[in-house]
């Protein structure tokens, strides 16, 4: 075993993801909690709130407890991230530490998506705090983060906020490598997080005006940015809006004059 093998184990960034639901292809991003590890201890916290471009919906509201208003004059991922590469870096033992998450490939889903899409390159090696509970704690009916914690006797502040869920990330991957390490050093190695995903294109222009008509016609209340949306989002928004409040006519489609007079169809 060489020696970045011994050493990475001990200096890692825990990591977790409040989100707008569980599919990283279509929901997005409300909070970023990070806590840097190194050798048993936390040296550094990054937490952000992070405005979507949608609504969160009532039970993720209830769930984490930040609700819309909360959210709305916070940053909007792109602006966010940028931070939180800084962040990563910061670290003296590598740029590239190990992710550390209960469930990471959730989170690792949602962050390597909202990175390529930004521009940014985002390969991570990890290691999944629940897999080690479903190794470790095969006595307890649930492996959830509250269960464990419990079951370990960590103390857990409020769930389901990011950072919180971040620190009871770590405090689990501390406490059982203190009973566990020499019994089995190999599962506490990180492993390569594989999640494929290309880069978002933008809405088309024919999107983007289908969608002002829509929302013109029917005068519909939102708080989505159209510009900032993908095509997939685009469409997806599209057919609910559709099945809301019906197509639109032909007619509708061109009432919309530019003041030289030209008409959009």
């Amino acid at each position: 075993m060489g020696t970045e093998e011994k050493i990475i184990p001990d200096c890692y960034i825990a990591i977790d993801l409040e989100t707008t639901g569980l599919d990283a292809k279509k929901d997005q991003i409300i909070e970023i909690g990070v806590v840097r590890m190194e050798y048993g201890r936390e040296t550094a916290v990054f937490s952000r709130l992070v405005r979507p471009n949608c609504e969160i919906g009532e039970r993720v509201q209830q769930l984490t407890k930040i609700t819309n208003e909360m959210v709305q004059t916070a940053p909007y991922i792109e602006e966010i991230l940028p931070d939180l590469v800084a962040f990563e870096s910061e670290s003296v033992v590598s740029s590239k530490l190990p992710l550390v998450g209960h469930n990471v490939l959730f989170d690792y889903s949602f962050l390597k998506r909202a990175m390529i899409n930004c521009g940014y390159a985002y390969e991570r090696t990890g290691i999944d705090t629940l897999k080690l509970a479903r190794k470790f704690c095969n006595q307890l009916e649930h492996k959830n983060l509250d269960a464990v914690c419990a079951f370990l006797e960590i103390p857990m502040e409020q769930h389901h906020r990011a950072v919180n869920d971040a620190r009871a990330a770590a405090n689990i991957l501390e406490k059982l490598k203190q009973i566990y390490w020499n019994q089995d050093p190999e599962a506490f190695l990180p492993k390569p997080l594989i999640y494929q995903v290309k880069r978002a294109q933008l809405l088309t222009k024919h999107q983007k005006e289908y969608l002002n008509d829509l929302i013109k016609c029917n005068r519909i209340k939102h708080t989505v940015d159209i510009e900032r949306l993908t095509r997939a989002e685009a469409s997806r928004l599209t057919d609910q809006w559709i099945q809301k409040y019906g197509k639109l006519a032909p007619e509708q489609k061109s009432w919309r004059k530019e003041k030289e007079g030209e008409i959009h169809v």
